[in-house]
């Protein structure tokens, strides 16, 4: 059981399931000839259905959760589609063994096991179970129609369930898988997803810390259930590492491709439990250096506004004392107005104001004398 790429990555790490042998069928005769392996594909995990026809799979094969997509990319006779998919999937959900009672299929498991398979073999190969062929059982023959006539869009002889999404949802998986920071802050949240709702599993950090919301560091030993999230941390430069990771189960549905190319691929007819992990990566990297200059007047003084002010001449609380700040657009704070254009309309009026305050001392000597 892999994790995601948005949803999923390489199956390297998922639970694996290995074939064992063969279950319930029936020999069918189709288009393309006589089929003995029309039956449940029995593994160490569970019962699976074949995918693909005319495609080989021996015990001791190792098969790994996948996505559909994936599933695609490694079906071998390029005839498999992400509709096909979608459309088996409803079929194994409803379809013996799973037994939806609102569909029921008539015969012994032998015979139920042969029809689900052969409608699997026309979405996944476009292959027809040939209805004339007196070789080929008549439940067999009946059960495949009907199943075929389930996922056909007409509500009329009724329908297996639609799902949304088309595909199981990874059993285990964590999202985002990758996220950035500066050092000495926190990289997240990630956020677990255990497909089955109820398994727990725990989370290991390299070359990083886990923490919470509050910056505190997280006991390696706590096991997360399904929603729960982390940030990473880490004081130094380079990417840190989360394994997340423990028993979870599974969903019916789900893909299983082989390790060996061109071997057989499986859809698990049942849910299935074991060992699985997720990986996400967080990069940290040093905080830039910021400069700050500060541009000092060619010019005496400056207009500087005061709290409630609008740094306007015709303002009164209006100072011709101090120096500037200019922004960083070239321009005095809270103004309109280029630096310099009004540096200069300050220097005229601190003359005028030096003026009248040399005026208002003359006078003041003269009430004195």
């Amino acid at each position: 059981m892999a994790m995601a790429l948005p949803l999923f990555i390489s199956p390297a790490g998922a639970v694996s399931t290995t074939y064992t042998g063969l279950g319930e069928g029936l020999v069918v005769f189709g288009t393309t000839g006589p089929y003995e392996q029309a039956m449940v594909q029995n593994t160490t995990a569970g019962p699976t259905y074949c995918i693909s026809i005319d495609t080989p799979i021996y015990p001791g094969d190792i098969l790994n959760e996948a996505s559909y997509a994936q599933g695609v990319a490694a079906a071998p006779r390029g005839e498999l589609t992400l509709e096909g998919l979608a459309t088996i999937n409803r079929i194994v959900r409803n379809a013996y063994p799973n037994n939806n009672a609102s569909f029921p299929l008539a015969g012994d498991n032998n015979q139920k096991a042969a029809s689900v398979q052969s409608a699997i073999w026309s979405f996944s190969n476009n292959w027809v179970l040939d209805s004339a062929n007196p070789q080929n059982d008549a439940t067999v023959i009946s059960n495949y129609n009907l199943i075929r006539g389930w996922v056909d869009g007409d509500s009329s002889n009724g329908e297996f369930d639609t799902y949304n999404p088309s595909e199981p949802s990874a059993s285990l998986s964590v999202d985002p898988n990758s996220a950035s920071a500066n050092t000495g802050e926190k990289a997240g949240p990630f956020t677990v997803k255990v497909s089955d709702g109820t398994s727990k599993v725990k989370v290991t950090v390299t070359n990083g810390v886990a923490i919470d919301s509050n910056d505190n560091a997280l006991d390696p030993n706590y096991e997360y259930s399904n929603n729960e999230q982390f940030y990473i941390t880490s004081d130094t430069a380079g990417t840190a590492t989360a394994s997340i990771a423990g028993r979870v189960s599974s969903e019916v549905g789900t893909v299983y491709i082989p390790e060996i190319e061109g071997h057989q691929l499986l859809m698990a007819a049942g849910n299935f439990a074991g060992d699985s992990e997720a990986i996400a990566q967080a990069t940290f990297v040093d905080a830039e250096e910021v400069t700050t200059t500060t541009s000092q007047p060619d010019v005496l003084g400056t207009v500087v506004t005061r709290p409630g002010g609008t740094g306007t001449p015709a303002n009164p609380d209006v100072s011709v004392l101090g120096t500037s700040v200019t922004s960083a657009s070239g321009k005095l704070a809270d103004t309109g107005v280029n630096g310099v254009s009004y540096a200069l309309l300050s220097l005229g009026f601190a003359m005028v104001a030096l003026g009248l305050t040399l005026t208002a001392v003359k006078r003041l000597g003269e009430i004195h004398a």
